[in-house]
C-alpha cells in the first residue's frame, strides 16, 4: 500500500516538474525542487528584456508560413490567380496591390532556378515578364533574370543575390491589407504565403484619418483640408463607377429566385415541381389529381394523340370529337386524373416532355406534357410511394 502511494507521489512530482520546466519556472538541471527553486519573481532587467523581445518579435499584420516549396505547376497557377485578382480589384486597392507582383515574380523564378527546374522557370519567365519590362524600377532586375539559369548564376550576380537575401518592403493601408488577406484565405495560396513569409515585409499604414488631416493643415489649413476631402471623394466616386462598369460589362445576371404562389388549394396541395424549361408548374393534390399550370403567356392546349385519355369517361350521349372542340382554345390549368389516392410526388423529365407522379395508390404514372394524357403506369409497390426523383 505504501509503495503504491509512493509511486503515485513520484508520478505527480514528475508531472509537476515537467510543467514547471516547460514554463521556465525551474532550471533544467534541478531534479528535486523546493519553493526557493521556483522563479516566482522577476527583476526589472528581466521584465525589460522580456518586453523588448516581445515588441521586436511579435508584429501585427504579419503573414507567416513554412519554407518555399518549388512545385512548378503551383507556382504558375498561384501567380496567375494573384495577377487576375489584382487586375480585377477595385481602386484604390489595385494601385496598392499591383506592387506585390514584382517581388513575387522575382522570388518565384529564383525558387524554381534554385530547385533545378530550368525549363519550367524559363516558361514562367516568358509568360509573365512582360508585366514589368516597361517599369523603369523593375526593368534592370527583370533583364538580369533572363541570364540566371542555374543556382551558381544567382551567386555570381550581386544585384540578384542582394535582392534574394533582403526583404522587399511594402506599405499597405488597412483596407488593402484586409482585402489581400481575404483572398489568401479563400484560395489555395500556400506558395504565396511562403513567399510573403521569407521575402516580403508588409507593413500596415496605421496613420488615422484625423492625423492625415492634421498633417494636411498648413498656413492655408482650410484649403488643404478641403482639397484632401475632394481627393478622397474623387477616389470613392471613381471606385464606384468602376464597380458599376464591371457589372454592366459582365455576363447577364439571372434572377436570384423565381417565386410562385399557389392559392385556393382547397384540395390540399402536397407536392409541386417546375419543368426544366420553365414553361409549366405541376402539382400533386390530396384529391388524387395532378394539376399543370402554364407559366407562359400562352394557354395550355393539348395536342392530338392516339393514347387513351383516362381522365375522361366517354358516354353514349357524347358527340364524337366534342372534347377536342372544347380544348381548342386552351386552358390556364390542365387537370390530370388517373390516381385513386393522394399524389405525394411530382417530377419532370429532363426534356420537360413528360411528368411523373407518385401516389398513395402504390403506383407511379407517366404523363405527356404535350397531350396531358397518361402514357404509362408503373406498378410493383406494396405501399404508398411518397417521393420520386429523375436522374
Amino acid at each position: 500500500m505504501k509503495s503504491m502511494k509512493k509511486m503515485r507521489k513520484d508520478d505527480v512530482q514528475s508531472t509537476v516538474m515537467y510543467y514547471l520546466r516547460k514554463r521556465q519556472h525551474v532550471a533544467k538541471d534541478v531534479e528535486n525542487f523546493s519553493r526557493k527553486d521556483l522563479k516566482t519573481r522577476q527583476t526589472k532587467e528581466q521584465l525589460a528584456i522580456q518586453g523588448l523581445a516581445a515588441s521586436e518579435t511579435g508584429e501585427t499584420s504579419a503573414i507567416t508560413y513554412s519554407s518555399v516549396s518549388g512545385d512548378a505547376t503551383q507556382c504558375d497557377q498561384q501567380f496567375t490567380r494573384l495577377k487576375y485578382f489584382i487586375s480585377d480589384a477595385v481602386e484604390p486597392f489595385r494601385s496598392e496591390l499591383v506592387e506585390l507582383l514584382y517581388p513575387v515574380f522575382v522570388h518565384i523564378y529564383l525558387e524554381l532556378i534554385g530547385n533545378a527546374q530550368k525549363i519550367p522557370a524559363q516558361k514562367f519567365y516568358n509568360r509573365h515578364h512582360g508585366l514589368f519590362v516597361e517599369e523603369e524600377i523593375c526593368k534592370p532586375i527583370i533583364m538580369e533574370l533572363s541570364h540566371v539559369l542555374t543556382s551558381n548564376d544567382i551567386h555570381k550576380q550581386e544585384s540578384i543575390k542582394a535582392f534574394k537575401r533582403s526583404k522587399y518592403m511594402l506599405t499597405l493601408t488597412h483596407g488593402a491589407l484586409e482585402y489581400l488577406l481575404r483572398y489568401l484565405k479563400s484560395e489555395d495560396n500556400m506558395l504565396l504565403l511562403q513567399i510573403f513569409n521569407l521575402h516580403i515585409q508588409i507593413k500596415e499604414n496605421t496613420q488615422s484619418s484625423s492625423n492625415q488631416l492634421m498633417d494636411a493643415i498648413t498656413s492655408s489649413g482650410v484649403v488643404e483640408v478641403s482639397e484632401s476631402k475632394t481627393a478622397t471623394s474623387k477616389v470613392s466616386l471613381q471606385s464606384l463607377q468602376q464597380c458599376i462598369q464591371q457589372v454592366r460589362d459582365g455576363p447577364a445576371s439571372l434572377p436570384s429566385i423565381c417565386l410562385y404562389t399557389v392559392t385556393n388549394t382547397a384540395h390540399g396541395l402536397s407536392a409541386a415541381a417546375l419543368s426544366p424549361d420553365g414553361a409549366t408548374l405541376g402539382g400533386g393534390f390530396q384529391d388524387s389529381a395532378v394539376r399543370v399550370w402554364s407559366l407562359l403567356p400562352r394557354k395550355l392546349q393539348p395536342e392530338p394523340s392516339d393514347a387513351v385519355d383516362v381522365s375522361r369517361i366517354p358516354l353514349a350521349c357524347d358527340l364524337p370529337g366534342r372534347h377536342l372542340q372544347l380544348d381548342s382554345t386552351g386552358q390556364d390549368v390542365q387537370v390530370l386524373r388517373g390516381h385513386s389516392g393522394a399524389v405525394y410526388g411530382v417530377r419532370y423529365t429532363h426534356d420537360s416532355a413528360h411528368c411523373l407522379s407518385a401516389s398513395e395508390d402504390t403506383t407511379v404514372r407517366l404523363w405527356s406534357t404535350s397531350s396531358f394524357k397518361n402514357v404509362a403506369i408503373y406498378r410493383g409497390h406494396n405501399y404508398p410511394v411518397w417521393s420520386l426523383d429523375v436522374r
